[in-house]
């Protein structure tokens, strides 16, 4: 359909989609949707721990991508202070707060240093975890010392539980949020040499499922992201030392490869933002058919 100008001169043809809107208008509409869209935690407080590196930095990398006002958290501040700049040259928002989940202290510190630098608490994705004992030699129950039992239940576990316990009373306040325990295939299967790294998996799918009932009526959902095998830096260096490792893995998985923490991320994404809105006490698995061998 032509059009003619206040001139006189006949203008470029305004072309019509199926219900008589002008193609162009669609289109801008359309672009802004997936802007909205594409901000699934637009102005969300998201705290994120372990995420100087591996899937934690993919994490907090992409829920800045969608508008998230991230806290980075972890032991080494030089890379914690690098991937808050990765996201800040991005035009995203975060801040680095060192914290050794080893140390209550500072575990509180960190909550409370969240609060006061966004003023408030919306997501949390409580990934901090120390992966060693998941294969050294001489970590079954009989072998494994008392001080190394205790600090993987620090780490994996009660730092887990610490950091919930602190966050839940702000989560109320916003009038509800989401927490993502990461946990792992671990939590469903079991391997040699594992019994420590195991065992606070388990668990921490059971406190998801405790939590997740009751917070409920508080608005609050509370899932577990259970990653499979994720080429993290950590796994990397095993695989450089045990190079065969890799084709023996992949073997016991559907899809025959490891996995990538951007892939992780995705999954915590979707159980941090409103588009998972009916999904809580969620074991969700990301193991790439490992379960299913």
């Amino acid at each position: 359909m032509s059009q003619v100008g206040a001139s006189g001169s006949r203008l470029p043809p305004v072309i019509l989609d199926v219900r008589g809107l002008p193609l162009a208008a669609v289109a801008a509409m359309h672009h802004d949707i997936r802007t909205m869209a594409d901000q699934r935690l637009l102005d969300k407080v998201c705290l994120v721990t372990g995420s100087t590196q591996g899937i934690g930095q993919a994490i907090a990398e992409l829920f800045a991508e969608h508008g998230g006002k991230v806290i980075v958290t972890g032991r080494n501040q030089a890379r914690g202070e690098l991937v808050v700049k990765t996201i800040t040259d991005a035009g995203g928002t975060s801040h680095f707060i060192a914290c050794d989940v080893l140390d209550n202290a500072q575990i509180e510190a960190l909550v409370q240093g969240t609060v006061d630098t966004y003023g408030g608490l919306d997501v949390v994705v409580n990934n901090a975890a120390a992966v060693d004992l998941a294969h050294l030699p001489d970590s079954d129950v009989a072998g494994i010392s008392l001080e190394r039992w205790h600090e993987q239940m620090q780490v994996n576990l009660h730092s887990v539980y610490y950091i919930n316990h602190l966050a839940v009373p702000y989560l109320k306040l916003r009038g509800g949020g989401a927490i993502v325990n990461v946990s792992s295939v671990g939590g469903h299967i079991a391997w040699p040499n594992s019994a420590p790294y195991l065992t606070t998996k388990g668990a921490i799918n059971q406190m998801t499922r405790s939590m997740a009932v009751d917070y409920m009526k508080d608005n609050i959902r509370v899932n577990a992201l259970c990653p499979g095998w994720i080429m993290t830096p950590t796994e990397a260096a095993r695989v450089e030392k045990e190079p065969d490792l890799t084709l023996e893995q992949c073997e016991r998985m559907g899809i025959e490869r490891l996995g990538e923490p951007r892939e992780m991320a995705y999954v915590a994404l979707f159980l941090a933002c409103d588009e998972s809105s009916y999904v809580t006490g969620t074991l969700m698995l990301a193991d790439g058919g490992w379960t299913l061998r």
